[in-house]
């Protein structure tokens, strides 16, 4: 549903924002996504699990949509 999409990507954009839209570009791209953040402070760690594996920028390493509708968090 698109409200949760937005509500993910408005998120994660406030997790990895930079200074302009390269720099919030290049972060996406180059830095470790990391959960050090306050935004992140009330997220559940199966919640930020899941994200982590959703992520995962090798698509050899990422979780499929079975695997990632059988995790946990969804329990």
């Amino acid at each position: 549903e698109s409200w949760s999409h937005h509500l993910c990507i408005n998120v994660l954009k406030s997790a990895i924002l930079g200074v302009d839209h390269e720099d919030t570009l290049e972060k996406i791209i180059n830095d470790p996504l990391e959960f050090n953040q306050e935004v992140w402070a009330d997220v559940t760690d199966e919640c930020k699990d899941l994200l982590s594996k959703m992520l995962e920028k090798e698509q050899d390493r990422r979780i499929t949509v079975s695997q990632a509708l059988a995790h946990p968090w969804f329990a």
